[in-house]
């Protein structure tokens, strides 16, 4: 900074209502500002080199689709769908976790339902081997 400062004449006073500032001060701000300029471009371009690619998912946003089963309400809300034709060691039941509007919680929306069979209406969200409605 300090041969930043060297470029400015240190009588040099900026006035906000004067049409130019100062040489010395101008010179020494377009200094500051292309040294910040830089910096934020060399930060952007190591964020976008350091990102983590997003991971495959797909959301059937408007193609809603009625689902009924077994909701277990704890530690968080899901749904059970049997399977038809499982037999054997297999799980038998699809598991569906529940979202409410915005993929916020859906506590709230389930309360009192645990261990109830429902039928409910929504959209499918997949991400890696989670399903979500």
């Amino acid at each position: 900074m300090k041969h930043l400062m060297s470029s400015m004449n240190n009588n040099e006073f900026y006035i906000g209502y004067l049409p130019a500032a100062p040489a010395g001060l101008g010179k020494m701000m377009r200094k500051v500002i292309i040294l910040l300029l830089a910096a934020a471009s060399v930060a952007a371009i190591i964020l976008v080199i350091n990102q983590k690619p997003f991971y495959p998912s797909v959301y059937e946003f408007g193609h809603t689709r009625t689902f009924e089963g077994i909701l277990h309400d704890w530690p968080y809300p899901i749904l059970l769908v049997a399977r038809p034709g499982q037999t054997g060691e297999s799980s038998v039941y699809s598991q569906y976790l529940l979202v409410g509007d915005g993929k916020f919680g859906a506590v709230a929306l389930t309360k009192g339902l645990g261990g109830k069979r429902v039928r409910l209406n929504g959209a499918l969200i997949y991400r890696d081997d989670q399903t979500m409605i």
